[in-house]
């Protein structure tokens, strides 16, 4: 077999193709010999493929399947490629139905992949403002036909977007009987959101993010998040009932929209500033607000510090800490001000060094910076956002030469699963060894993830809690600077011909 590999690989072919390919002739030369050599009045018997060729056969096609499943969508491509995307994966799936007859087991890959494909289809349409009407009964139809399926993950997957899509009906054309039948999808498929947190989160998002601004609308979003909420308290998992709390608080601050809070400060929308004040004044009138409320608007304050608006985030800092010393609840006010303490020591980190030596996975290679000025420290945990991250920093690698070098700091350390799962981070990207991620953790406090700090080569911190898409501007705004520097620095005044001074 080892010898088929290293033949395959000079032609650039798969051992699976090649394996094909033989049998295909194998078969073929059998057929053209037993015409050849059989008597007329005899009929030659059928041909069949062995047990372990059909095993090859079904195993590559099940290899197929799993890229397809696998395939990971990047929700910072421009939805036209998305839709393009998921348009080739549907061809894909055609050409694999073409080819063999699925298994009953492959047959339902094939329809999670399709849910999968439909879905992000639709969503990306409706939240660029393209008419999906056709797309939203397309994907209606084909739920409804498995919402009752024998298999859990295809069951629970079509009962979720039975859900979801009253849900966007309601949040793209809000009105009193949008909400009727989004409060009967909640209760005909309970199972679809409630046996799962990551559903439940990702249900609850879908709402949230895509619902309308506007005051007119919130008193019935309001109505949505306790119609949800009272749902979420039914679940017989305490991380989802605990969600409940964080609706109940989107209804008492959703005028603000503080999920896009931080990223509205960051981005510099102007709405930000006005709602980020409304939401701490809210937050004053409602002390016993639950830490995703609060959590929320500290994070949204700190990013100040990405766009150089270094008061504001002290006065902001300042205002926090005060209304953390009049908390009555005594766990609730540590909370907060151990998240306070650790955020003024990121804050006082500007203009500090930063050791950003030390050794990477899986080589064991040192980190070296030496054709890049800066280094991007991007602290990690394994969730969705920080391995949406690396997508990020991949494609940017593709696309461009970066003027830094990125390295990737996890909080936990790695399984040999992770790693797999890493192989294909190009190499530009340095994955820092656990030890290493260790000592950037215990020198940097990061609280959330993906966190990315900017420090120049003589070790300095620059630039703190930009985005992944900001480290590059952020990078020619340092060296600007640094050049306005040097022009303004006084010439050192030559001494005169004659000796005097």
């Amino acid at each position: 077999m080892e010898k088929v590999d290293n033949f395959s690989k000079g032609l650039g072919l798969s051992p699976g193709r090649i394996v094909l390919s033989l049998i295909l002739l194998g078969v073929i030369g059998y057929f053209i010999f037993s015409i050849a050599t059989k008597e007329p009045e005899k009929e030659s018997a059928p041909v069949a493929l062995s047990e372990e060729k059909v095993l090859k056969q079904e195993l590559t096609t099940d290899q197929k399947l799993a890229q397809l499943r696998d395939f990971r969508v990047s929700g910072n491509e421009n939805f036209l490629v998305i839709i393009e995307s998921m348009a080739e994966l549907e061809r894909s799936l055609e050409k694999i139905e073409s080819e063999i007859e699925p298994t009953e087991a492959q047959s339902v890959v094939i329809d999670e992949i399709r849910l999968r494909n439909k879905s992000v289809t639709l969503t990306m349409m409706a939240s660029n403002g393209i008419s999906c009407d056709a797309e939203k009964v397309d994907l209606l139809n084909f739920c409804m036909a498995r919402a009752n399926s024998e298999h859990d993950e295809l069951r629970e997957g079509c009962q979720f977007w039975l859900c979801s899509l009253p849900a966007l009906d309601l949040a793209f054309q809000p009105s009193e009987t949008a909400l009727r039948e989004f409060s009967k999808s909640l209760q005909k498929y309970p199972d679809s959101y409630l046996l799962s947190p990551d559903r439940a989160k990702r249900f609850a998002a879908l709402m949230i993010n895509s619902k309308k601004s506007g005051a007119e609308h919130e008193e019935l979003f309001n109505k949505a998040y306790i119609v949800m909420a009272e749902q979420y308290d039914k679940s017989e998992l305490q991380e989802v009932r605990d969600m409940s709390a964080g609706l109940r608080e989107l209804a008492a601050f959703g005028q603000f929209n503080l999920p896009t809070l931080e990223n509205r400060v960051l981005w510099g929308d102007p709405s930000a500033a006005g709602d980020l004040a409304g939401a701490f004044e809210t937050l004053s009138k409602n002390p016993n607000a639950k830490s995703v409320t609060w959590l929320t608007i500290i994070r949204a304050y700190e990013r100040y510090l990405a766009v150089d608006k270094i008061e504001e985030a002290g006065e902001s800092w300042q205002k926090m800490w005060a209304f953390s010393e009049s908390l009555e609840d005594k766990k609730a006010k540590e909370a907060m001000q151990g998240i306070l303490t650790r955020q003024r020591t990121r804050a006082v980190f500007m203009g500090r060094t930063f050791d950003v030596t030390g050794t990477t996975v899986p080589d064991g290679e040192a980190i070296e910076s030496t054709h890049q000025e800066f280094v991007a420290i991007i602290f990690c945990d394994k969730g969705t956002q920080s391995l949406d991250s690396l997508v990020r920093l991949g494609k940017a690698t593709r696309e461009r030469q970066l003027k830094y070098l990125p390295v990737i700091a996890f909080e936990n350390e790695l399984s040999q699963r992770d790693m797999e799962s890493l192989h294909m981070v190009p190499r530009e990207i340095k994955i820092a060894s656990h030890e290493t991620s260790q000592k950037f953790f215990k020198a940097f406090p990061a609280d959330f993830f993906p966190y990315v700090i900017l420090v120049n080569k003589k070790g300095e911190v620059v630039s703190i809690n930009v985005d992944i898409e900001q480290i590059d501007s952020r990078v020619a705004k340092v060296e600007a600077a640094e050049r306005r520097k040097q022009r303004q620095a006084p010439v050192a005044s030559q001494p005169a011909s004659d000796g005097s001074p």
